[in-house]
């Protein structure tokens, strides 16, 4: 198998159809599209059940974004992974261009040029960090052709299964929602991987105001903190630090990372990394 297309899905209602119809129509003759279900409770995987052979679905059960992809991984049967979001519209042939980035070595992983679904005009191509509280901003079109960003967003990403697995995939230990992407996008540079974008490929995302399912701000600090320790060491991840305290449950989420197993990832990191994250900060045009 070629492609596996991985969508999870959490109380996405109408859009999850929507998302999997446009992709059906849309998809090379080798390739499969894997479901993972998160503990969605609006009844919206009964859209999808039965309208094509090549889907398959995973009940995943609350597990978050990045253990819910990591699952979708493991159950794979293609070469190279396609990550979705489950409410996104895409062009004709939009991933050919990205799987063939995949095949030149050095790169790690891909993903095309991101637009609103509601305003077209909003165009993002990649992002970097803003500043020490890790939040995150979009980057504008540097070129016409293919070239690296620092971070990837989550909802669109090609890369090799084979790759993912041996790099540990998205970081199991991040709890709900939030930072996977810019967790992974980071472990990629500092592994010696680049990530590329296709700016002529443009694949639309619904950018909503609210979830359909509960975002806890501490886990959303957590996640955050778990960059920060695993990746960030000295003065720079004090500034971190000092730039999340003042937000709400940061002394939850500070005494839940301090008590995690972050320390046995920092360590794995630090031994195999052939940059360090004041290379890809400086690499990123953002020093904080």
């Amino acid at each position: 198998m070629e492609i596996s297309f991985i969508i999870i899905s959490k109380n996405e209602g109408s859009w999850l159809g929507y998302t999997i119809t446009n992709l059906l129509r849309k998809l090379p003759a080798i390739a499969e599209i894997i479901v993972v279900d998160d503990g969605s409770t609006d009844g919206s995987l009964s859209s999808v059940k039965g309208i094509s052979p090549i889907i398959r679905i995973i009940e995943g059960g609350n597990l978050g974004v990045a253990r819910a992809r990591n699952l979708g991984a493991l159950y794979a049967k293609g070469k190279n992974l396609i990550f979705l979001d489950a409410h996104m519209d895409f062009p004709d042939g939009w991933w050919k261009r990205l799987i063939e980035l995949l095949y030149i070595p050095g790169i790690g992983a891909v993903q095309p040029c991101i637009t609103d679904i509601k305003e077209k005009n909003a165009k993002g191509y990649g992002e970097r960090f803003k500043g020490p509280d890790l939040t995150l901003e979009w980057l504008p079109k540097r070129k016409l052709s293919p070239y690296p960003v620092p971070i990837l967003c989550g909802c669109c990403f090609a890369v090799k299964r084979n790759l993912f697995l041996t790099v540990g995939g998205l970081d199991g230990g991040m709890i709900g929602w939030g930072s996977e992407d810019c967790e992974f996008s980071l472990r990629l540079w500092r592994l010696g991987y680049q990530i590329w974008i296709v700016p002529e490929i443009e694949v639309a995302h619904r950018f909503r105001t609210s979830a359909p399912y509960r975002i806890d701000w501490q886990f959303v600090l957590y996640n955050r903190l778990r960059i920060a320790f695993a990746h960030f060491n000295g003065s720079r991840l004090n500034r971190i630090i000092s730039a999340l305290q003042g937000l709400p449950k940061f002394e939850l989420a500070y005494r839940s990372i301090i008590a995690s197993e972050i320390w046995n990832h920092k360590k794995w990191l630090d031994r195999n990394s052939v940059q360090d994250s004041d290379w890809f900060l400086k690499y990123s045009g953002r020093i904080f």
